[in-house]
């Protein structure tokens, strides 16, 4: 091989400045190049010759060039798919025979850039023939092929998204293959690459595993088989792969599969092996797609499929060792939830508890009783085990375990020596103000004496967990800040207080606890009755302080960073609970979070947000502070890198359309500040890189706009209906995936809520002919929405009756005769009309009768 580029490939794997260069000429090559680049790749990769190191990083290159990593995947797809086919062919032909060397770097960096070559040409329907290739080489009396070639189908199957048609075709193939290399007479290297191949190719072989029970029992026979292997790696491979098939195909499974499972996990569930949790993970799966059912029937009792009840079946069984685990807890608190079989044990009785109801307290009961034993390691299990099982579901077995325990774990918090109990009964705590809120405001005053000890504990853990408790309870009062006084009325300073104290701590981020601080501060705020409402404003000028003293040079960039987040939001709280009586203190407020951006050298959402609410409640403040503001304004706009910010800026353009009016055309010179707002809003629409979900937003803005500034908005119009005709034409297709669709329909809503504002204020202009020609694209839109009835959401619905009663009274007017004989023929005006005029909502009832007046005007 040419000797320039291995040392190029060796300076790739060293450091310093010669890597450096390397990277830079990589980059260059892979730009201008990328044919004969990837091709020396391939050809070093191959060459046994070549360093181990080296061959490893060519296959990595080769890969990341392709389908690697998640950063411009298509754009590198499509490179590959633009180099000429006998050149492409010349680089597969080349790793394919990699697939037999002797250096196992270079086989595994041969089977990765071969599987990224395959998911690539597979969804154009391209290299068809290459599972029979990989296949055939399997029958090779050859181990190093046989190992090399199953790891290339099993990467190809983890990584391909969607599956093609032709592959579910070669699945037999695939699974035969597989079978053949889980021999027991094959090598082991052999026999862990077909079980980890297994796991992979489990949701393309759907079609075998839920056809004849014959191909199923072969499946699972593999896989069971698998499971009981001598070697550590087949046995994880194995494990992962049930649990794969109780995610895929729980349908599919039968008390003979779930008998020998049973048998398999609970050998192993008890083992201090490392692929134990694996065994609780099935179950927990099991558990959860039973759960699924369970509310499936609730809501359809008709129609939904009975439940097997695996879970409820093995419950008995399964508890005991799973208590079992609980005792093997990790010696110290920590709140970073470590997987061991300790939590894997724990979450697995939550699932189990959410899936059996009460079935599970009996069975549990004698474990949770030895909450006050002399072990430490059984009082933490046992509370842990209490707190597992707690639920939001009604049950008077429940609440009587809860009153049993809940003075046990208020002692525990206060006085056990050892602080894993502590921290657990903490927790504890705060899952019984989730499960029965009502048995807490029996004596709410107590638990949170009992919480506020935890809260000054030295221990971060205990604090943190104490401090989440806390906040749960004051959930509990959500929607009662209109009471005059309440439970929380007496303590709201001392706990206000202590909260603060909480967050200021030196230890406080090294746990969750200063977050989760401020998050109770916020809620105590948002939940006080009325008589507290003085003691709030009483914080302002204290966060205030704290606030400016984040500006220190000496503060520490995380510490400031944190501050300066948290108490724009706190203040914002407090501006929403007090409403205009913010006003004295809002010069001030406004200043400090506006020093935030200088201080940061960049917008922050929280302190935006804050601005927002102090903009709606002192509307008199935009018209003073606008020209200083909009620079700051503008970059938040402008930043649709950053979502949180772009929605920050989002939200305040409402509070300034709001504030100023139809004064905010004439912000800025010859009305700048409003077209600059409104260029990018439309480019954002039209980057395919925003956000989905602030797709919706920036159309509402539209309307903001157009409410605010009314007649002027025409100059916008053409510009603004464009943009919305644009977003009209998303569709649902019968592929799109639920969260694609949930979109959609917001932004469908999202359009129909803007047009009725920007044709009001073409109707101001006195140019609502210029509305005309979009009709020809919305009166279609809205027919395919009514006819589209899985999508068609009681707003949309709503939003399309104001909007043809808008049509019919301020546009059919002006149409000439035939268009207008058109529009009023249309079948879904008269459908949606008499649909709603018959609605159990009064304001839609009577927005369908204005409209049916406004189309018996119209026929006039």
């Amino acid at each position: 091989m040419d000797s320039k580029f291995l040392e190029h490939l060796s300076d790739l794997t060293s450091a310093g400045a010669a890597r450096q260069q390397a990277e830079s000429i990589k980059e260059q090559q892979l730009a201008q190049n990328l044919a004969g680049y990837l091709k020396s790749l391939a050809d070093a990769l191959v060459t046994e010759s070549v360093p181990d190191a080296s061959r490893h990083m060519a296959g990595l290159i080769i890969k990341n060039a392709i389908n690697g990593n998640t950063e411009n995947v298509r754009q590198k797809q499509v490179a590959w798919s633009n180099i000429p086919q006998n050149q492409r062919d010349a680089i597969k032909s080349t790793l394919l025979k990699g697939l037999a060397s002797t250096c196992n770097p270079a086989r595994r960096g041969c089977a990765a850039a071969i599987s990224s070559i395959a998911t690539t040409e597979f969804l154009i329907e391209e290299w068809k023939d290459l599972i029979p290739i990989l296949v055939n080489a399997i029958k090779q009396n050859n181990p190093v092929v046989q190992e090399a070639t199953l790891t290339t189908i099993g990467f190809i199957c983890e990584d391909i998204d969607p599956i093609p048609a032709f592959l579910e075709q070669q699945a037999i193939d695939i699974l035969n293959a597989i079978a053949f290399g889980s021999s027991s007479d094959k090598p082991i290297e052999v026999r862990r690459a077909a079980i980890r191949a297994m796991c992979g190719a489990l949701p393309i072989v759907r079609n075998i595993f839920c056809g004849e029970k014959a191909s199923r029992d072969h499946i699972m026979t593999i896989v069971c088989n698998a499971c009981k292997d001598n070697d550590s790696n087949i046995q994880t491979d194995a494990l992962l792969a049930l649990v794969k098939i109780a995610e895929e195909y729980y349908d599919e499974l039968n008390q003979d599969y779930m008998g020998a499972i049973w048998g398999i996990t609970s050998a192993l569930m008890t083992t201090d092996l490392e692929y134990a949790p694996l065994t609780i993970e099935f179950w927990s799966t099991i558990a959860e797609m039973e759960r699924e059912k369970h509310i499936e029937q609730e809501e359809d009792p008709v129609n939904a499929e009975p439940c097997p009840e695996f879970s409820e079946k093995i419950l008995g069984l399964i508890i005991p060792k799973l208590c079992e685990n609980l005792l093997k807890q990790s010696d110290e608190t920590d709140d970073d939830e470590e997987w061991n079989i300790a939590t894997a044990s724990a979450a697995c009785i939550t699932i189990l508890a959410e899936c059996t109801r009460e079935k599970i307290i009996t069975i549990i009961a004698p474990f949770v009783q030895q909450i006050k034993s002399d072990n430490w390691r059984q009082r933490e299990a046992s509370t842990m085990a209490f707190g597992s099982i707690l639920s939001t579901y009604a049950s008077e077995e429940k609440d009587r375990m809860i009153l049993m325990i809940i003075n046990v774990l208020m002692d525990h918090l206060a006085s056990d020596p050892h602080e894993c109990v502590r921290s657990t009964s903490a927790w504890a705590l705060s899952r019984i103000a989730l499960a029965s809120p009502e048995i807490i405001t029996q004596n709410t005053l107590a638990v949170v004496r009992s919480l506020v000890g935890g809260l000054a504990n030295s221990d971060p853990v205990i604090a943190y967990y104490s401090c989440f408790g806390i906040l749960n309870i004051l959930n509990i009062y959500a929607g009662r800040y209109a009471e005059e006084h309440n439970d929380l009325s007496d303590i709201f300073v001392p706990l206000f207080r202590e909260l603060i104290n909480a967050g200021e701590r030196e230890d406080s981020t090294s746990t969750k606890l200063r977050i989760t601080s401020y998050e109770a501060i916020n809620t105590l705020i948002e939940v006080a009755p009325m008589d507290c409402i003085p003691k709030t404003k009483e914080m302002i000028h204290p966060f205030l302080a704290k606030l400016e003293k984040s500006f220190s040079l000496n503060m520490d960039l995380e510490d400031q960073r944190q501050l300066q987040a948290y108490i724009p939001l706190v203040l914002q709280t407090i501006t929403k609970r007090i409403g205009d009586e913010i006003e004295p203190y809002a010069p001030d407020m406004y200043k400090k979070f506006i020093q935030i951006f200088e201080t940061r050298k960049c917008i922050v959402d929280e302190s935006m947000n804050a601005i927002a609410t102090l903009f709606e409640e002192c509307p008199n403040m935009v018209q003073h502070c606008i020209n200083t503001f909009s620079p700051y304004f503008l970059t938040a706009l402008q930043n649709f890198q950053d979502t949180s910010v772009l929605k920050s800026g989002l939200i305040c353009l409402g509070s300034i359309c709001d504030s100023l009016g139809p004064n905010l055309y004439f912000v800025g010179e010859q009305g700048s500040f409003c077209q600059k707002i409104l260029e990018h809003l439309i480019t954002h629409l039209r980057n395919p890189d925003v956000e989905e979900e602030l797709r919706p937003l920036i159309i509402i803005s539209f309307a903001d706009i157009a409410l605010a500034i009314g007649g002027h908005f025409n100059v916008y119009f053409v510009h603004i209906m464009n943009a919305l005709c644009a977003a009209s034409d998303t569709a649902i297709t019968a592929d799109s995936s639920d969260d694609f669709i949930d979109y959609v329909i917001k932004l469908r809503e999202a359009i129909l809520e803007a047009c009725p504002p920007v044709m009001d204020s073409m109707v101001e202009a006195g140019k609502q002919q210029e509305f005309v020609p979009f009709l020809g694209k919305l009166i279609p839109f809205m027919e395919r929405l009514w006819y589209e009835r899985d999508y068609r959401t009681r707003t949309i619905v709503a939003s399309m009756l104001g909007l043809i009663g808008d049509i019919l009274k301020n546009i059919v007017p002006i149409m000439s005769a035939d268009d207008r004989r058109a529009m009023l023929q249309r079948q879904f005006i008269l459908e949606i009309i008499e649909l709603c005029i018959n609605h159990e909502n009064p304001d839609t009832k009577a927005t369908a009768e204005w409209a049916k007046k406004q189309l018996e005007a119209a026929r006039m």
